[in-house]
């Protein structure tokens, strides 16, 4: 096809488009120049067409000349939502920023055609490849050469008969192959296109309903591809994995079968050497409120501290707006900058977006969104001079955990989706988190002090994610590196952090009142990361291969087994509780039992903190449902892994190697972990509970939406105390605790069995007794607890070791002698009553209630009393003969029972009852298992 052109522009001049459409598909395409009349060094050109005859639609075209010199170029495709996506019957159709690839390959080949009359496009297998010669022919005719599509080459009428020019709507229509357009809609709108110089970015709208926008990204990829790094376990990264077929020469480390169709992992890491300056720049994205850049340099040049290892003590850079080199050309979405930016949409939290070579993992930029969603929460109040506790509480979900329906349904939800609900609302757990410890350091410190507070918060935020655009990952057993004392030491924390690596997930480091100021964000990257960085960016000016480089990297991967390590899907694995976001200390359990006491002490004065004057005390329901709906739940879900927890490391053999890779946890650790448990399911009783004075302000609503009601406590309580519970008994975690109670050998350290978890859960809950009158409070435990407990039926279980259920059977059948045994007894008990001496010999008792006589140790049954009583032995039946009575020696003793005492008592009775049914019913005691 020609394009017709009416006048050409003097070369390297960019033009306005003549008053003609736009193309149908870029109806806002004004500022494109027509491709025929402009030269440009960028290797990938958009531009307009008007096509050769007036039947033909006007086009929107890529002149890829440049790209194609050599005649081939391979480029990567990226896409992603750039917006989301709702509508009302369907919900969320699609979520911002979220990748749209059905590939796992997304890197494309254009070779010119033979005859030079099209441009073909290929698809490269990316998940096979060989470096054995003898391999290269099968598999090269058994997965084909990845051919897509073929586009015919438009030319230029009046001169520029060498241009290489394709239309683009070709490849929209296709998704760049990377996306299957199907699913988005027959219809297509380019709502915006940018060249740069290596790269090309589009954003599309696929409809008609809903409109979906999709952004396509395609950068030009190297000539040469950087030298790839073996990724290892010990310090994993990122990286690009593919099966290398044939057979290869065997490594020292490697089985003989791993040297054929071996599996390689690629790190992904930038190419220092290929960088300007060997220097990895971040430009801090204008968007970026110019109070808060200050602390975004922070955080992006803390990782010097591990570069420095290496020597390159400038290895990153943060640039600023306003800086001397900030580039005039900038633009986010220009591949040759890697760029931080603020976001302000609700959906975004924050997030590292990385394009990657998948030939050798080389990272080619990488950009962090920071999205309001994961920081607004506690910074948009500061233009106010402080952050108080109402403003923090606005901005709470008002959803808690205990709130999900899904768990808090006994035996319904698998404990993998607890962890997984847990980890959906990270975001609002460190946010929680952060306008907790805002408010609670309130009260010592100033306004600008708390200013450099938050701003250290998101120095650390942005040193996170600055850490994945670097390849590393996540590592949740960082804060294990730490001991309490090092975080109460400022000194200390500010040579390693309050975690060993800064990708973990960690609380504020809250000192207690009276404490000196410690540092409440972690205010460098930890030791681990050090070493992660070295291990992935020391080089030589050798190969991969060279031996020097080949005993550097040994030396670092030994090193790493000093420190504890777990990633993503050990986390969502859920058999290491040291592998869990949001612990501090090498102490978890220390810290959470800390926690407690201070929510305690919170809740003290919880009304004052959350409602100002002439503010609504709704705030002051939704600050105790915080605590009790979110902070609570969470620490107790994170101490019942603990039970039968296994502490998992990555150690490979060595001949000095002494440690196992598997250990369970030390039996006193799990047991204080049971003990947090038992703790919380009595809230009221350890303080965690808002004082009865302040239960007349209770409620919760939203007084913007005219809805207010009176917050049920009841009901939270029996819903935390419900999800614990059911989470402690789930057979899944008895499983756990036999599995690692088998996993000790003879002469280790005591074992936490399945025996002592079930003894210590039935004293714990039971220990106010069944025989005397107990608080509704306590009853509801019990009757929580008895329900969940028979509801562990053997056909519900099957697949539980004999000797557990032996012991799930023994203690129901336990709890159902003391429910048995609890009915006779109830006839002689009160609530709260103890006998008391009312007479001595042959005096007179007042009492009403019931009278008895004591003697030495004899005890006689007790006799009903109205008002008064004389102590005289005759009158009571003592079980033994009369000469062994001295009269004078005797005492009568008053159990005072009240009409209410008496209500209370058939209420007990009823209780009791009520609990022996259930384990009556649940086909236990009464086939015998219990009684003879």
């Amino acid at each position: 096809m020609g394009l017709n052109l009416q006048s050409l522009a003097p070369p390297g001049e960019l033009r306005e488009p003549p008053n003609f459409a736009c193309p149908g598909i870029f109806p806002s395409c004004h500022g494109l120049p027509q491709i025929c009349e402009n030269a440009s060094p960028n290797k990938f050109r958009l531009g307009l067409a008007v096509a050769g005859g007036p039947s033909d639609p006007d086009n929107l075209v890529l002149d890829l000349t440049n790209a194609l010199k050599a005649g081939a170029v391979q480029i990567l495709v990226m896409a992603l939502f750039k917006q989301g996506a709702y509508t009302d019957d369907a919900g969320l159709v699609a979520e911002r920023a979220v990748p749209l690839e059905d590939t796992s390959s997304t890197l494309l080949e254009l070779r010119l055609s033979g005859d030079h009359r099209s441009v073909n496009v290929y698809k490269p297998v990316m998940d096979l490849r060989t470096s054995d010669p003898q391999s290269t022919y099968s598999l090269r005719t058994g997965i084909g050469n990845g051919a897509q599509a073929s586009l015919p080459r438009l030319y230029c009428i009046e001169g520029g008969h060498d241009r290489i020019i394709v239309d683009m709507s070709l490849l929209l229509q296709a998704g760049f192959f990377v996306v299957n357009t199907n699913h988005l809609g027959y219809t297509k709108t380019v709502i915006d296109a940018k060249e740069f110089p290596t790269n090309l970015d589009i954003a599309v709208e696929y409809g008609p309903v809903p409109l979906l926008r999709v952004g396509y990204t395609l950068v030009l990829l190297p000539q040469a591809p950087m030298q790839p790094r073996q990724n290892d376990d010990r310090l994993l990264y990122f990286d690009t994995q593919y099966r290398d077929k044939g057979s290869h020469h065997k490594q020292a480390s490697q089985k003989l079968s791993e040297a054929v169709d071996s599996k390689v992992s690629m790190i992904w890491r930038y190419n220092l050497p290929r960088l300007p300056d060997q220097t990895i720049r971040f430009h801090v994205d204008p968007s970026v409120p110019a109070r808060w850049r200050k602390y975004f340099k922070r955080g992006i040049e803390a990782w010097n501290a591990a570069f420095t290892l290496i020597e390159r003590p400038s290895a990153v850079r943060a640039v600023l707006p306003g800086d001397k080199d900030w580039p005039a050309d900038y633009d986010m979405s220009d591949a040759r900058f890697s760029a931080i930016t603020w976001d302000v949409s609700e959906e975004t939290l924050s997030m590292g977006i990385a394009k990657v070579d998948p030939r050798s993992g080389e990272i080619l930029k990488c950009d962090v969104v920071m999205g309001d969603s994961w920081v607004k929460t506690y910074l948009e109040e500061l233009e106010v001079e402080w952050v108080n506790f109402t403003n923090f509480l606005q901005k709470t979900p008002a959803v808690s955990l205990l709130m999900r329906e899904e768990l808090v349904e006994p035996g319904k939800t698998a404990p993998h989706r607890i962890l997984q609900l847990l980890q959906q609302g990270s975001a609002e757990r460190k946010s929680r988190s952060f306008g907790f410890a805002a408010a609670y350091m309130q009260k010592r410190l100033e306004s600008s002090e708390l200013e450099a507070l938050l701003g250290s918060g998101l120095q650390e935020i942005v040193a996170h994610e600055v850490g994945h655009c670097l390849g590393l990952r996540h590592n949740f057993k960082g804060s294990m590196g730490i001991s309490e004392e090092c975080l109460k030491d400022i000194h200390c924390t500010a040579r390693h952090g309050t975690s060993a690596s800064v990708m973990d997930y960690v609380p504020v480091n809250l000192p207690k009142p009276g404490e000196a100021l410690r540092h409440i964000w972690s205010p460098t990257v930890g030791e681990y990361d050090k070493l992660a960085i070295r291990y992935g960016y020391t080089h030589l000016q050798t190969s991969e291969s060279d031996p020097g480089l080949l005993q550097i990297l040994e030396d670092v991967r030994r090193r790493a087994e000093q420190f504890q390590t777990c990633y993503d899907d050990d986390l969502y694995l859920g058999e290491d509780p040291s592998c869990l976001d949001y612990d501090l200390s090498a102490d978890p359990l220390g810290y959470w039992e800390q926690q407690l006491d201070l929510y305690a002490d919170v809740q003290r004065h919880l009304l004052e903190m959350s409602v100002a004057p002439r503010e609504s005390y709704d705030n002051y329901g939704r600050a105790v449902h915080s605590v009790v709906g979110g902070f609570l739940p969470d620490i107790g879900i994170n101490a019942v892994y603990y039970l039968g927890g296994i502490n998992n490391t990555y150690l490979h053999k060595y001949a000095d190697q002494t440690r196992r890779s598997r250990q369970p946890m030390p039996a006193e650790t799990q047991r204080r972990a049971l003990a947090i448990i038992l703790r919380i399911l009595r809230p009221k009783t350890e303080g965690l509970l808002p004082p009865d004075s302040n239960l007349p302000y209770l409620v919760d609503g939203s007084q913007l939406q005219g809805a207010i009601e009176s917050l049920d406590l009841t009901d939270l309580v029996r819903r935390l105390r419900q999800l614990l519970l059911e989470e402690v008994l789930r057979s899944e975690r008895l499983l756990q605790v036999h599995k690692q109670e088998n996993l000790l050998a003879p002469g280790d350290a005591d074992a936490f069995t399945v025996s002592e978890l079930l003894s210590t859960l039935v004293y714990g809950v039971m220990s106010a007794g069944l025989d005397k009158i107990t608080s509704e409070d306590e009853q509801d435990l019990q009757r929580i607890f008895v329900q969940i407990l028979s509801s562990k039926l053997p056909e519900h279980v099957q697949f539980l070791p004999a000797d557990v259920m032996t012991q799930l059977r023994y203690f129901r059948s336990f709890v159902y002698e003391m429910a048995d045994g609890a009915l006779n007894r109830l006839s002689t008990t009160a609530k709260g009553a103890q006998w008391s001496t009312c007479a001595m010999f042959n005096k007179t008792c007042t009492c009403t209630g019931l009278v008895r006589l004591r003697l030495s140790n004899l005890t006689s049954a007790g006799l009903w009393s109205g008002t008064d009583k004389r102590c005289l032995p005759l009158d009571f039946t003592v079980n033994t003969s009369a000469s062994d009575l001295d009269a004078e020696d005797a005492w009568c003793e008053c159990l005072s029972l009240t009409k209410a005492d008496m209500d209370l008592r058939e209420a007990q009775r009823l209780h009791v009852e009520s609990l022996k049914n259930m384990l009556t019913e649940s086909g236990g005691a009464h086939r015998g298992e219990g009684k003879d």
